[in-house]
């Protein structure tokens, strides 16, 4: 390694979220022949080019490069990482920043001076311990546990101060709901929180949201991903008027005490697999005024929820929308291809409604700037 390349490292260590010392690397490894600095300078722009919300015809060019980058040259720059740790792992605007744990017994700060910039890990329960072991090492800004079993497990996340860091969540509980007197330790100013549950549990405890929203930390929290609400619980998100993505999965609820929540920032919300026969769309639209991404798949929508997206006015705003596996029909498809509200879509998802694939190629030749998916 070359004198100069750990100190260009060092600046990206200090400053993660920043692109400037990630392209002034970049620059130095393309000087050196080396095809990860136009990893890092494509991924870059990948991610700006999202936050904004960019038109197809402007990213598909960077995101076919990406691909090429990975198939070519992904195995050769995963090779010192998968000595030390068996795992998915994720590059993130030219750095490995997230690993999926495949494997007990990790050495985390070997691992750390592989992956300097990695910042979220992925985990079992199985192997969760592994990580609580190494945090020293792995300083972390987004933690994931899936097929949590045991709600003992969080234990360590909420009490431990050397978690206080996280920014990200996600505890995916696989035996129904966790005992909430457990998630009312949480302390974490989190801008992310995500509880997954495989089912609907009963339980005689107060309200999930009740304990979230009574937290000092609410105030940092901007993404919220629930499984299973009921519509006592839904009310208290007025209490989280700075959240700006909500997700619900599989939920109960009435669309009027949905259509009363006051969220002025929402600017994504997903609801997934919840029927939602009574829904008016143009209405969701309408009541969240910086909505931009809206996904409502597996949620028995048929044409007259297209038809009345595609004649809002509010529909506009959207630069991303989401109908997968629902009931619409080739009218309903083209009906929103032709939408003259729906001209600034960057994207379009209807895969999954079959009776709809008929109207692609009028989809695809009206929404010249969308990726559309069908």
């Amino acid at each position: 390694m070359s004198s100069i390349e750990p100190e260009l490292v060092a600046h990206i260590v200090a400053a993660p979220d920043e692109d400037g010392p990630r392209l002034v690397y970049a620059d130095w490894l393309s000087d050196r022949g080396d095809p990860r600095g136009e990893l890092i300078v494509v991924q870059c722009a990948l991610a700006v080019a999202d936050r904004g919300d960019r038109p197809a015809h402007e990213t598909n060019p960077l995101r076919e490069r990406e691909r090429e980058l990975e198939a070519s040259h992904r195995d050769r720059w995963l090779e010192p990482v998968l000595e030390i740790a068996i795992g998915r792992y994720t590059f993130r605007r030219g750095f490995i920043e997230v690993i999926d744990v495949l494997q007990p017994d990790i050495d985390g700060a070997h691992l750390r001076e592989v992956c300097p910039l990695l910042r979220a890990i992925k985990t079992p329960q199985a192997t969760v311990n592994d990580v609580f072991r190494n945090i020293d090492a792995l300083p972390l800004d987004e933690l994931t546990i899936y097929k949590i079993t045991d709600a003992l497990v969080i234990h360590r996340v909420f009490e431990d101060p050397r978690f206080e860091r996280l920014r990200r969540l996600d505890l995916h509980f696989q035996n129904g709901r966790p005992h909430l007197n457990e998630l009312a330790r949480l302390r974490i100013p989190l801008r992310r929180l995500a509880l997954r549950f495989d089912r609907a549990q009963p339980f005689d405890e107060p309200a999930l949201l009740s304990h979230l929203t009574a937290h000092p930390a609410r105030s940092a929290l901007r993404s919220l991903d629930l499984a299973h609400t009921r519509a006592e619980e839904l009310g208290l998100l007025a209490q989280l008027p700075d959240l700006e993505e909500l997700t619900l999965t599989s939920c109960s609820f009435a669309v009027q005490e949905l259509l009363q929540l006051m969220l002025p920032r929402l600017t994504l919300l997903a609801i997934t697999d919840s029927v939602m026969d009574a829904l008016d769309p143009a209405i969701l639209i309408a009541v969240f005024p910086s909505l931009r991404r809206l996904r409502l798949s597996n949620a028995r929508l048929g044409d007259r929820a297209a038809l009345s997206i595609a004649a809002s006015p509010h529909a506009a705003r959207l630069r991303r929308l989401d109908l997968s596996n629902n009931h619409i029909s080739p009218v309903g498809a083209r009906a929103l291809a032709d939408s003259e509200h729906l001209r600034g879509l960057v994207s379009l998802d209807l895969t999954g409604n079959a009776n709809a694939v008929s109207a692609l190629d009028h989809v695809r030749q009206s929404l010249v700037d969308a990726e559309v998916r069908l």
